[in-house]
């Protein structure tokens, strides 16, 4: 057939070789992004993480802090108080990877809340530094406390012990039919089951 001619032809070209893997790894990021929905609830439960204990997804290793909710999310004016409840994790975050330039949005796709306990993954709105509320910058081997905030939908109560979910993450290394590097989502990793308490300082003893 005279597709198949065609993409055998755009293979022999680098380019179109690195585009066609790039967008076959893509694929399998979104069909692994649904893991927490599909994941057998043994798998989960064998790898829970409390308040605390350091957890490594294979990019990053993440340490929760604490949790809590707000009608003011840190850092936003206080005009603005009221408007809306937020639900807020701190966690001690650490890039294990090389790269700072992609980690950061990588981030508030690994980690999200389990809006039921075990499955409806949500990804955060917002994802900042704890210390002065910027954007995060994930040097490489610099821990760093983090705010993930989720927005409540208006009526939702928040429960007194939220669970979060952290995907796995996977490096693919430089290839001869793709130049670049690659960090793809590798299906759920942990379980986080934070008591809901009040903002820390992030301290650790």
């Amino acid at each position: 057939m005279k597709l198949f001619e065609d993409l055998g032809v755009l293979w022999q070209r680098r380019h179109w070789r690195a585009v066609m893997v790039a967008c076959g790894i893509a694929a399998l990021a979104v069909l692994l992004l649904g893991g927490f929905d599909r994941a057998p609830s043994v798998t989960l439960d064998q790898l829970e993480s409390p308040a605390g204990e350091r957890v490594d997804n294979g990019a990053f290793a993440m340490t929760p802090l604490c949790a809590w909710t707000s009608d003011l999310y840190p850092g936003q004016p206080p005009g603005m108080r009221g408007q809306h409840r937020f639900l807020v994790l701190r966690m001690r975050v650490e890039n294990l990877a090389d790269d700072w330039l992609a980690m950061s949005a990588y981030l508030g796709q690994d980690v999200v809340w389990l809006a039921d306990g075990r499955t409806d993954p949500r990804r955060p709105k917002y994802t900042q530094r704890a210390d002065d509320h910027t954007l995060p910058v994930l040097q490489p081997g610099l821990p760093l406390n983090v705010d993930l905030i989720w927005e409540l939908p208006d009526g939702t109560v928040a429960p007194r012990g939220p669970v979060w979910g952290v995907y796995k993450r996977r490096h693919v290394e430089r290839g001869y039919l793709a130049g670049d590097e690659f960090w793809v989502q590798d299906g759920p990793g942990y379980r986080m089951p934070i008591a809901l308490a009040g903002p820390c300082d992030g301290t650790m003893s």
